[in-house]
């Protein structure tokens, strides 16, 4: 293989590559609409397009100011109809994007030119040594920054370890320091055999950075996995304990209805006898029972009515004082198992949070209405700040492993309507706000 074919294949991997790396940045920072083969398919064929593009660009000189603009099109438009959010953050992704590959390019050519003491012009419109390796350290530094974008956009609550995080850090950071090792290795000898096997060396690397962001992916997708394994176990065991607690909640109002009758006759016979103390205890008790399941919501919603009634209750047994304030019926628009999990969980932070405090001891629930959202607020009185010592409200319990799930499954919920959530502080009292989106619907093919 003569090295005018091997220039032609490393320009035109860095072209799929820079493709590549273009629909999925924005693909990511938005979210997919569709899911499966339709996903694949709009996904690859974008690619391809842009690629195709770029490609032309290269070997078309009359071709190179309309192909920017052709690209940005296609990006737009991909973006625009199968992908998630808003139109005005989808274009702003892309130009985000396309601004990268602009700085990118501009820091990798000052670097090479100040570096190797040579002219910009002569890296642009030559192809040499000193053209690969800007072209590569400006992928590189492509990658690192839209993957450092990625993260601060997604913020996602299944993080990938730091091993992974390790490796992918350290292969492009040796790459770098490889590529100016054999560039200066060429300079210096003058043997025309050293080309060739400079592009080689520069192939091999991509390749291997490929590779590492391709397992670093992989491994990622597999974290993830587990993650959402572990979070769907978790909530079926918590379904399952709020589901027994409601079932024990209601046989205890069925065993005082079946008794009624015998307490009845206990305190006629106190009045008979003109036991009136005795009867009037007799009476406390039965009344302290009854208000321990007493009902403190009736909405339309029999499953958002048993997990308040269930978690309230509780927390009444507590000692801990109790507020609801609905302004909206939750009705069909989120499914009966994400009210019982979200709702049971927001609820049971809050009674563990009560009950480890001095004082005053206090929850709300508030449901509303905002525009296109429905409201979900759960407060709960503080004795010091909690935001402040553990912002990501990671679990403090010492088996991290099956504890502080609950949140990572009211987060789960929250993204599957497309809704925000949000915690605040205020003096004494601690708020979890959460938006869901009422006329959910998830495209999927």
């Amino acid at each position: 293989m003569d090295g005018s074919i091997l220039i032609i294949v490393f320009e035109l991997s860095v072209n799929l590559f820079e493709s590549y790396l273009m629909v999925e940045f924005i693909s990511k920072y938005n979210g997919y609409k569709f899911y499966g083969i339709k996903r694949n398919i709009l996904f690859g064929g974008t690619v391809i397009a842009i690629f195709l593009n770029v490609t032309a660009m290269n070997y078309v000189q009359s071709y190179v100011e309309s192909a920017n603009y052709i690209s940005l099109i296609i990006i737009v438009s991909y973006s625009l109809y199968a992908l998630n959010g808003k139109n005005k953050i989808k274009i702003f992704s892309c130009i985000v994007f396309n601004v990268l590959m602009i700085l990118t390019a501009m820091i990798s050519l000052l670097s090479i030119s100040t570096i190797f003491i040579v002219d910009i012009k002569y890296i642009i419109t030559t192809f040499s040594v000193y053209r690969l390796t800007a072209a590569i350290l400006s992928k590189i530094l492509l990658f690192y920054l839209s993957r450092i974008i990625i993260k601060i956009r997604v913020n996602q609550y299944e993080k990938s370890s730091n091993l992974s995080w390790f490796a992918v850090t350290l292969i492009p950071v040796l790459t770098i320091f490889i590529m100016v090792t054999i560039t200066e290795s060429v300079l210096v000898n003058k043997d025309p055999r050293i080309s060739f096997y400079f592009l080689l060396s520069m192939i091999g690397l991509i390749i291997i950075n490929a590779f590492s962001y391709f397992m670093f992916t992989k491994l990622g997708e597999e974290h993830k996995k587990n993650l959402e394994n572990t979070i769907i176990n978790q909530r079926y065991i918590l379904s399952q304990k709020h589901n027994d607690e409601v079932k024990e909640l209601y046989n205890e109002i069925k065993i005082i209805k079946h008794d009624m009758k015998n307490h009845l006759i206990n305190i006629r016979e106190y009045i008979n006898n003109n036991y009136m103390k005795e009867g009037t205890e007799y009476i406390d008790k039965i009344i302290e029972k009854i208000n321990v399941t007493k009902k403190f919501v009736l909405t339309k919603n029999v499953s958002f009515d048993a997990i308040v009634n269930n978690k309230f209750s509780k927390a009444y047994s507590m000692g801990i004082k109790t507020i609801i304030s609905v302004k909206y019926e939750i009705d069909d628009e989120i499914e009966g198992t994400d009210i019982n999990v979200l709702i049971g969980n927001l609820l049971d932070n809050s009674i563990e949070a009560c009950e480890n405090i001095k004082g005053k001891k206090e929850i709300s629930l508030l449901t509303d209405k905002r525009k296109d959202y429905i409201l979900i607020e759960v407060s709960n009185t503080i004795d010091k700040a909690v935001l402040k010592e553990n912002g990501q409200l990671v679990t403090t319990k010492k088996d991290k492993e099956n504890h502080g799930m609950g949140i990572k499954s009211v987060r789960k919920i929250v993204e599957k309507y497309n809704g925000i959530m949000d915690f605040k502080e205020d003096k004494n009292n601690f708020t979890c706000k959460i938006l869901l989106l009422s006329n959910h619907d998830q495209e999927y093919d």
